[in-house]
């Protein structure tokens, strides 16, 4: 029998600040737009014979938004955490996320460079958003590994979510570098972000095959000094509270009948090929 191995690496980053266009006219300060920078937005030579791109439809946007505001409703209601004697403190303003395809649009076009070890790009503003965050998993291996399936969106949004085991309290009113890996964490926890957008990507060579998955944030969060969530009474800033999710707000007065499925479609410049 063949023997398997895999492989699971993380890495986050800071909101990037840069400024939206279709997608060239209005780059970032010094970068230009990754959607400009990249267009079409095909494969890198770095993404191997194996390159596939993975879309994500409604069933995978559903489990990415279902996760996200699972954890941040338990995180809103106070979170202990296990094996020490430390209690995060319980969130008055967590919002409860949508999904934003124009998010995924940009994401998918970045994750396509398959850049190493999952760098992450500098300007991935959207017309909505004017700093868009981004949290980014990959995992590999030797073996036949079908990354569509949503098993691996599990384990790499948990995979954020546990990071808080590093967390120190005092980050929830200012965020600052620890020293620890818990950016994705404090992103995924951030309460002003309200939407989200996510890509993924098959890359590899022979026998070895890997996964990009690639969560951009808007508004983004992990801004330095900056607070992630109000301390105080679950939802008690809430103007309306989420139905689904009762620890979380409502990002608009709008509440659809199916709450966090309610993604606009969104009519993208330019049609991603592989």
């Amino acid at each position: 029998m063949m023997e398997h191995w895999l492989h699971i690496f993380v890495t986050t980053a800071l909101a990037s600040v840069c400024l939206a266009n279709y997608f060239c006219n209005l780059p970032c300060e010094k970068d230009e737009n990754t959607v400009c920078r990249r267009k079409p937005c095909g494969c890198s030579e770095r993404c191997g014979v194996h390159f596939r791109m993975l879309p994500i439809d409604g069933g995978a946007r559903k489990v990415l938004i279902d996760l996200h505001n699972k954890y941040r409703s338990t995180i809103a209601n106070g979170y202990s955490i296990p094996g020490t004697s430390i209690k995060l403190p319980s969130a008055t303003d967590m919002i409860r996320l949508n999904y934003d395809q124009e998010l995924e649009f940009v994401a998918q076009c970045y994750a396509n460079a398959c850049m190493e070890w999952g760098a992450h790009d500098k300007c991935r503003r959207t017309s909505k958003f004017q700093a868009a965050g981004q949290n980014m998993y990959t995992t590999y291996g030797s073996g036949n590994f079908n990354f569509s399936d949503e098993k691996y969106i599990e384990e790499a949004v948990t995979s954020w979510f546990n990071e808080v085991k590093d967390m120190e309290p005092d980050v929830v009113n200012s965020y600052r570098p620890t020293g620890k890996v818990i950016g994705h964490f404090t992103q995924l926890a951030w309460a002003r972000t309200s939407h989200i957008g996510c890509a993924r990507t098959m890359y590899g060579n022979r026998n070895i095959k890997g996964m990009y998955l690639y969560c951009n944030y808007g508004p983004g969060g992990n801004i330095l000094g900056g607070t992630m969530y109000q301390a105080g009474s679950p939802g008690d800033s809430c103007s309306i509270r989420s139905e689904t999710y009762k620890n979380l707000c409502v990002h608009s007065n709008k509440v659809t009948e199916h709450e966090g499925d309610d993604w606009e479609d969104w009519e993208p410049p330019f049609p991603i090929l592989e």
